[in-house]
Formats: C-alpha cells, sequence, structure tokens
C-alpha cells in the first residue's frame, strides 16, 4: 500500500522548469464538491472561479449566458464582427461534397425540379391566373399549393426524364394550363393515392 503524502495548502507540488506548481484545496463554484488543483500561485489568484470539471465550467458559462444576445455578452461591435466571422465561414461550409451526409449527388430528379427556380415561377404564374384564389373552395389569403392536373410524376415518367437540362426542355412539365391553385386542405383531397 501506497502512502498518500499530506501537502499542505499551497505547498509546493512540482517544479516545471522556472514555473512552480502548487497544490490549492477549493470548492467548485458550480456544483459545490471539494477538489485539488494544481495550479500557480499566479493562476489560482488570476481566477476568481474554481472548477472541479469541464462539465462544471460549460454548466457555469451556460448559466451566465440563458437568455442574454449575443450584444449583451460582447458588446455591439464584437458582436457584429463575430457574426459577419461566423457568416463567411459558415456559408457553403456544409453545401454539396462538404456535408457529412453527401452520398455523390443521388437526390431524385422530382426533389430537384420542385426546388428549382423554374418550378417556383410556374407556380407563381399558377397563381397569378388563379387571381391566388382557391379553385376549389374559392378561399384567399391562406397558404396556396399548385396542383397538376396530370400528375407531376406521371410527366416525369412518360417522358423518361432523369436531368434537370430534360425537365427544363419538357414543355408539358412547365405548361400553366395543367396547373390549377389549391388551398392546402383542398389540395390534399386530391391526393388520394396519387403521388404528385
Amino acid at each position: 500500500m501506497t502512502e498518500r503524502r499530506y501537502i499542505k495548502q499551497g505547498g509546493i507540488v512540482e517544479r516545471k522548469g522556472k514555473r512552480v506548481l502548487r497544490l490549492y484545496i477549493h470548492n467548485c463554484a458550480w456544483c459545490n464538491r471539494l477538489f485539488e488543483m494544481k495550479a500557480t500561485s499566479y493562476e489560482y489568484k488570476k481566477r476568481k472561479n474554481h472548477f472541479c470539471s469541464e462539465s462544471c465550467f460549460s454548466k457555469y458559462q451556460q448559466s451566465l449566458r440563458k437568455g442574454k444576445s449575443h450584444e449583451e455578452i460582447f458588446g455591439k461591435e464584437k458582436a457584429k464582427s463575430l457574426m459577419t466571422k461566423f457568416r463567411k465561414t459558415a456559408k457553403g461550409m456544409n453545401s454539396g461534397e462538404k456535408n457529412p451526409a453527401w452520398k455523390g449527388g443521388i437526390s431524385p430528379i422530382r426533389l430537384i425540379i420542385r426546388s428549382s427556380y423554374e418550378y417556383s415561377e410556374w407556380r407563381l404564374m399558377v397563381f397569378g391566373r388563379d387571381n391566388y384564389t382557391c379553385q376549389d373552395c374559392g378561399v384567399r389569403g391562406t397558404y396556396l399549393e399548385a396542383h397538376h392536373i396530370i400528375p407531376f410524376i406521371r410527366i416525369l415518367e412518360k417522358y423518361n426524364i432523369k436531368t434537370m437540362e430534360e425537365a427544363i426542355n419538357c414543355e408539358e412539365l412547365w405548361d400553366i394550363n395543367n396547373g390549377i391553385t389549391f388551398c392546402k386542405k383542398c389540395h390534399n383531397k386530391t391526393k388520394k393515392g396519387v403521388a404528385t
């Protein structure tokens, strides 16, 4: 059995070059647990609070920031520069091949088409023609959806569309006479067993 050597509070534990580490016994500022820490006397005095673990330090930091904006924490100028810096680094950081969930560009063509500029233009033209009114119940001022009279998926199958270029060249897909405006409730009535 090894004998434990007791060192008084602030006693020298080890020397590392010019640094002299001393042993301090302290209460954790978060969980109030008693713990031992090695630090130079300068490091010990410099800290306002002492924590037994990274977890307690992290919880303490979160409690200080809870409900506060970046401006309240860092000040107006620093918050602005931090947000600008974050936006620049985050832009494009996880898009395409840089995303960890990337599987080689296997998004279904129907999703690529539906998220395209051309599709949103087609929807707006259908809404405009129908005066932004549901053609089933006549409601206005609600969330509207453009419905393909000949189902969207059937057009893709009929013309064997595999790429966005093929989709852009398919006139039937962008024909506004194949579209009708519905509110969400009325559009759901049309979907019974039909993929749109």
